[in-house]
């Protein structure tokens, strides 16, 4: 089968007792379908949902299937299986996409007596505006061949490419009633056994007989992460079918049309997309964190399935909203780490970069809206270095390793600028800016390119004494560096040193305009953003420099460990790195020591604890860290 016999197993006993436990809202979501919203609120017996569905046209006894959606959310097995790599990176392989969102899973109960499951396709009850979405149906008990009553899914091959039908029928036309008549073939794959798999795309036409026996199967839905939903989908569906609308009306009023977005709702589950969870704001990851020191087996676990979105024993990260005054704090760092990170043209030429892929990515922003620009750096920046390392990939063959590892530094330093310049195009200024500091590791090879005043640094442990070492460190972009200060001047900007550096006053980089006014006043000489004075003052999105190290070197010998970490200058400025680095060592690779997670979370304490001590309680910077072993 697809998945393993026992998963199999477990998955079908977990939901079918879901399922069962929830049949009035399987038969009120078909109320909904067929007549209203306000109708199936009405309805809050089984009878009478069937008599509403008759008055609606919609006899119960002719209907195809009950569905219950989004059991992921609720059954650890289902969350398990919709949530694992192995479907994830098939999704995002068949869609050709580097990467994709869980839309939804469906456990669709087809009953002895059901009727045909009429001519569909998936997208047309979707909110998405994409040709990229892909389902794969798992049947969860023996289904026979079509001949002798089975009801797997049949296929009309080719369909989601017949562009011609909805362009010259619409969407309802009576083309649709003669589709026997317009294609020529449809096909099946029955007979299937217990975790059989069956992929369609979005748009390709299925049905299923009507049932003989019962019959019961999970479907799960992938679409590209960068789908944008439609317009019309919030308020009412206007175009297509609701039959989704019980699946996505939980988070649809939450996201923007036609804008990429975030949501845990329709989470991106490829590449593994790991982000903070805020020490101040999110209660639930507090007490996950808790849990997570328990002793409890049950409560460890629960704690896990909690903070899986942001970090795992190898890789995660904690960020802590600052202390700014006034009465709404803003955080407006942000952080991602993407693994595997995805690039397409994995095994052409070289395979200097073969092994495991992974990319850390920091934001600081600052000043007005500085958020929505760390947001779009991480938003952004990946899917531009991915393309442009595709490139670098697809001709490895016909270059050598050390210009292959010329021509990545350079993709990597080009991909700032590009960011810079995409998001000077889509965010309208007045936007503040934001520091980019990352970490990539391509098989034995790892990256480091900063920007700004944030820090990335990688750490050795050494599994015999436990000792750590930091062994690069990136160069943090303060103003007064005097390379820095002459750059700036030469683009037309000055630096403005603080009359006493005893007052926690820093350098900034300002110009003054036709009335003797200073503008500008940011504390770091390069950045992201920033683009109302950027040109004007020297302010440049360029990495001061891209360097990369050979892992395999390092661990050579068999005693060292390797790991990166990326933090902003709200931890550099409290706390000490060697000090840091031992905490996270200890959470990484001591089997007596804590979690990754808690030891993040320590970190951020002992950093709120610095600033406290240091304002009075009345400052304190946000702070944000993210750390990954490097394995090979």
């Amino acid at each position: 089968s697809f998945l393993a016999p026992d998963l199999i197993q477990q998955l079908r006993e977990d939901l079918v007792e879901h399922a069962s436990s929830r049949t009035l809202q399987a038969y009120q979501q078909k109320v909904e379908v067929a007549g209203s919203a306000e109708m199936a609120s009405k309805c809050t017996t089984i009878e009478e949902c069937a008599v509403a569905l008759t008055n609606a046209g919609v006899p119960a006894d002719s209907l195809p299937f009950l569905q219950h959606f989004n059991a992921w959310k609720s059954v650890a097995t289902a969350r398990s299986v919709a949530k694992s790599a192995r479907l994830a990176h098939a999704a995002a392989t068949l869609l050709d996409v580097p990467s994709v969102r869980l839309y939804q899973d469906s456990i669709f109960h087809k009953r002895s007596g059901d009727g045909p499951t009429p001519w569909h396709s998936d997208a047309r009850m979707a909110p998405f505006d994409t040709s990229k979405m892909i389902t794969f149906w798992i049947n969860l008990q023996p289904v026979p061949d079509q001949e002798v009553g089975g009801t797997g899914l049949l296929f009309v091959d080719g369909s989601h490419a017949d562009f011609a039908l909805p362009y010259w029928n619409g969407i309802d036309g009576h083309a649709y009633e003669r589709l026997e008549e317009r294609y020529s073939k449809t096909s099946h794959h029955m007979p299937m056994k217990v975790g059989d798999c069956t992929v369609h795309a979005g748009w390709t036409l299925h049905c299923a007989d009507e049932a003989i026996d019962e019959r019961i199967a999970y479907a799960v839905t992938f679409v590209d992460s960068k789908a944008e939903v439609r317009e019309d989908v919030a308020a009412l569906q206007i175009k297509g079918d609701d039959e989704d609308r019980w699946s996505y009306s939980t988070w649809i009023e939450g996201v923007s049309p036609r804008r990429m977005f975030r949501h845990p709702a329709v989470p991106i589950v490829w590449p593994k997309m790991l982000m903070p969870k805020d020490l101040i704001s999110d209660k639930a990851a507090l007490e996950a964190l808790t849990k997570l020191r328990s002793d409890s087996s049950k409560d460890v676990q629960e704690a896990k399935d909690v903070l899986e979105s942001a970090g795992t024993e190898l890789a995660g990260g904690v960020t802590m909203t600052g202390n700014k005054g006034g009465q709404k704090q803003i955080n407006q760092d942000r952080a991602v780490i993407l693994s595997p990170f995805s690039i397409e043209n994995q095994s052409s030429g070289s395979s200097i970069f073969d092994g495991n892929r992974r990319l850390l990515l920091l934001g600081d922003g600052h000043n007005q809206f500085g958020e929505a620009v760390s947001a779009f750096l991480c938003d952004e920046l990946p899917t531009i270095l991915a393309d442009k390392l595709n490139n670098v990939q697809g001709r490895a063959s016909e270059l050598s390793e050390e210009e292959i590892l010329g021509e990545t530094m350079e993709a990597i330093a080009d991909a700032f600028e590009d960011v810079d310049t995409k998001g000077r195009l889509a965010l309208a200024p007045p936007s503040g800016g934001s520091t980019a500091t990352l970490v990539l590791q391509l098989g034995r090879y790892a990256f480091v390119a900063n920007c700004g005043d944030s820090t990335s640094f990688f750490v050795t442990y050494n599994k015999n004494t436990g000792a750590t070492e930091i062994i690069y460190t990136t160069r943090e972009d303060k103003p007064e560096l005097e390379d820095e200060k002459q750059r700036i001047e030469e683009a037309g900007g000055s630096v403005m040193m603080p009359e006493d550096e005893a007052s926690g006053e820093v350098a900034r980089v300002v110009g003054v305009d036709e009335n003797g006014d200073f503008f500008g006043g940011i504390a770091t000489s390069r950045s992201i953003g920033d683009w109302e004075f950027s040109d004007e003052l020297g302010i440049t999105p360029q990495p001061n420099a891209v360097d990369g190290v050979d892992l395999s070197d390092i661990v050579a010998s068999g005693e060292l460990e390797v790991f990166a970490v990326c933090c902003c200058d709200g931890v550099t400025d409290a706390l000490d790195l060697d000090d840091v680095a031992s905490i996270i060592a200890k959470g990484l690779f001591d089997a007596k020591g804590p979690h990754l997670m808690t030891s993040l979370e320590h970190i951020l304490n002992k950093g709120r604890n610095r600033w406290d001590e240091d304002t009075g309680a009345t400052y304190r910077d946000d702070m944000t860290i993210i750390a990954s072993a490097l394995t090979l």
